[in-house]
């Protein structure tokens, strides 16, 4: 987690409004009976964002993390967290 990243991120919204943050998730929308839902387990309004990602930064393709700031990459199996902060996040 970048933490100023993420300060600068919340800055953006109304403190006032009940706002939760995460990568977009389908289940079963391809087949038409499924639902959208934000990783991380939030459950109110939400606004879908791009750069808190939720898998390994290798399981993206590179053009996508090339054209944003990510805040956040949850997923460490495999991988050394503070090598990751350190390409990414810091």
């Amino acid at each position: 987690m970048s933490v100023p990243r993420l300060l600068a991120l919340l800055a953006c919204y109304d403190p006032n409004e009940v706002t939760l943050l995460g990568e977009r998730y389908g289940y079963g929308l391809t087949q038409g009976y499924g639902y959208e839902y934000i990783t991380g387990g939030g459950r109110y309004f939400v606004i879908f964002l791009d750069f808190l990602l939720q898998a390994k930064p290798n399981e993206y393709a590179p053009s996508l993390l090339e054209h944003q700031t990510p805040v956040s990459f949850h997923k460490h199996t495999d991988l050394d967290p503070l090598s990751v902060y350190e390409k990414y996040l810091s």
